[in-house]
């Protein structure tokens, strides 16, 4: 686990890396690609890749796992898998695809039918974050919540901002542990909190501070079609994830490019695809919401 690390390219891990190792969620940025001699493999679905026909990373994990990763590449020479995992991150997708990589190689583990039904949803939610609202006592939602629920009390209380290796390693753990207890059928649920604080925004999208949990879904079953979360740390400098309904004018890509020129960032910055986005991961933004909330729109005003 190392969230101080900016992203990597997928040559410079092949080179700085052991054999066995995969890169998951971001850790390299770009598409998804392996190296057979290594072996070594990036899982992910950010940077590079058509987000409606390119799986959630946990997804990804999965298929490769049914399909035969651990029997085919990833084993020592006992046939016993091995692998060195990277990740720069804790949240819902990296802890799916780190569980499901740790104990892929157990039949009734991987083929239980409430883990697929965990590994659908969240791929369905990261390939299409509008795919809400549901309602918001639907049990299946309430359960995941649950299950997710130390990453996002991490995120909202700003204890993700002090990139601690070992809080986020905690938080895995712990997602890892609610997941094992909810397909034996011990697992619980807990009601969605989808409240969220309007601070900006422009047409057809908001800028918010989340308060709940499940702030974004909040937004989208308010009726608008893009927001940016705004979060300060402690620092004073401020964390940005942009979201948007795919087909929405609001060109996120081009966002970045234009965060990146402002704030001269080269190594560790502004990234994301076309319905998702933010600032970059280790430094954050030394830019205030108002000054980005008055460049998105002025952005969106030129392109109309």
């Amino acid at each position: 686990m190392r969230p101080n690390d900016p992203p990597m390219s997928w040559r410079k891990f092949c080179r700085v890396t052991d054999p066995y190792s995969i890169a998951l969620d971001g850790y390299v940025s770009g598409r998804p690609r392996r190296q057979k001699s290594g072996p070594r493999i990036n899982f992910n679905h950010h940077e590079g890749v058509d987000h409606l026909a390119t799986r959630a990373t946990c997804t990804q994990v999965y298929a490769a796992i049914r399909d035969g990763f651990f029997t085919t590449l990833f084993h020592d020479e006992n046939n016993e898998p091995k692998a060195n995992v990277y990740a720069l991150d804790c949240d819902e997708d990296i802890s799916t695809s780190y569980t499901v990589l740790k104990h892929g190689h157990e039949d009734e583990f991987i083929g239980n039918p409430k883990l697929i039904q965990i590994v659908f949803v969240e791929d369905l939610h990261d390939t299409v974050p509008s795919i809400h609202p549901f309602p918001n006592d639907l049990l299946l939602f309430q359960q995941l919540a649950w299950i997710f629920e130390p990453y996002r009390h991490f995120r909202i209380s700003g204890e993700i901002d002090k990139r601690d290796p070992d809080a986020y390693k905690g938080i895995v753990d712990d997602v890892e542990k609610r997941i094992l207890k909810h397909i034996s059928g011990r697992g619980k649920s807990i009601p969605l909190n989808m409240d969220y604080k309007k601070i900006g925004g422009g047409q057809g999208w908001a800028m918010i501070q989340e308060v709940g949990a499940q702030a974004g879904m909040g937004v989208f079953a308010d009726g608008y079609h893009a927001y940016i979360s705004a979060r300060q740390r402690p620092d004073g400098r401020w964390v940005y994830a942009m979201h948007k309904k795919s087909f929405f004018h609001f060109p996120i890509p081009k966002f970045c490019k234009t965060m990146n020129k402002i704030e001269k960032l080269r190594i560790d910055r502004w990234g994301g695809r076309n319905n998702r986005g933010g600032s970059a991961i280790v430094k954050g933004s030394g830019v205030p919401p108002d000054e980005l909330m008055c460049a998105v729109n002025e952005e969106l005003n030129q392109n109309q």
